[in-house]
């Protein structure tokens, strides 16, 4: 019985970090468009929420520099913050690609055979560690990005759900 809870906690783990990759590229293909209004419950930390709703170099996006109110100067020293942070996400995303690739090889074609699911679970737990680094770096990105904002600019973001979202935001 304990080792099918294993196996099924490491399936659910898959699925969700497979979940959660889509959904980056997906983000990634999104980066300078924002279409829909995204999902924010109310238990979703401001930062979630504004990772969810500035997708991307949102300081390109003309409906963004308009609401904002950003000036030229503004929007360079917002690129600089992207640049300096641009390499290790790119380093930080291949090392989660790495990890999951050397998880699926383990897998192989075949069942793995019983001695194999330690080291199957210090994989998980690798993938698990480059997931978390990756989501630091994009963090503290958005964070050093955000600096950049005046008082009044600040209050214009999507901080959560209750406030109002601009119209290109909405579904």
């Amino acid at each position: 019985m304990k080792r099918f809870g294993r196996k099924f906690a490491f399936i659910a783990l898959f699925i969700a970090g497979t979940q959660v990759l889509m959904a980056q590229k997906l983000q990634d293909v999104q980066m300078t468009t924002i279409k829909k209004k995204p999902f924010i419950s109310d238990t979703t930390s401001p930062l979630t929420a504004l990772q969810t709703t500035v997708r991307g170099t949102f300081w390109r996006n003309p409906e963004w520099i308009k609401i904002l109110a950003l000036s030229a100067e503004q929007q360079k020293r917002m690129d600089d913050s992207f640049q300096q942070y641009r390499l290790k996400l790119i380093d930080l995303t291949a090392s989660v690609e790495k990890e999951e690739l050397i998880l699926e090889l383990l897998f192989g074609d075949t069942k793995p055979a019983p001695e194999e699911e330690a080291r199957i679970v210090r994989q998980i737990d690798k993938i698990a560690d480059a997931r978390s680094e990756l989501e630091k770096a994009n963090s503290k990105m958005l964070i050093s990005i955000l600096q950049v904002l005046t008082a009044d600019q600040w209050t214009k973001l999507p901080l959560n759900q209750k406030k109002r979202l601009p119209v290109f935001l909405k579904r």
